[in-house]
């Protein structure tokens, strides 16, 4: 998302409209392949938690860091460096 601002637009509109055809476009698209990587991660690393909440919490967390850039720059400790993708998110991949 922090790469590609136009697909995370893209994202963001289909939250909000919530078509469930469109809705049905996203489950067969190539991000759910992630998606499910991300599930067996969680599975693997943390067996006794429920996946699919902690999945989806991890991808909350990368959404609100990246939505919020513009705010973030005035919260104090921000660094120039913390808008580079791998500040965040890449140190954990």
């Amino acid at each position: 998302m922090l790469q590609d601002r136009d697909f995370h637009r893209l994202m963001q509109r289909e939250i909000l409209e919530a078509d469930p055809e469109e809705c049905n476009y996203w489950r067969k698209a190539s991000s759910i392949a992630s998606f499910v990587f991300l599930l067996q991660l969680v599975t693997e690393l943390a067996p006794e938690q429920d996946a699919h909440l902690v999945a989806t919490s991890v991808i909350g967390l990368a959404k609100y860091y990246i939505e919020c850039q513009p705010l973030l720059k005035n919260f104090p400790g921000w660094k120039p460096e913390h808008e580079k993708a791998g500040s965040y998110c890449g140190a954990y991949y």
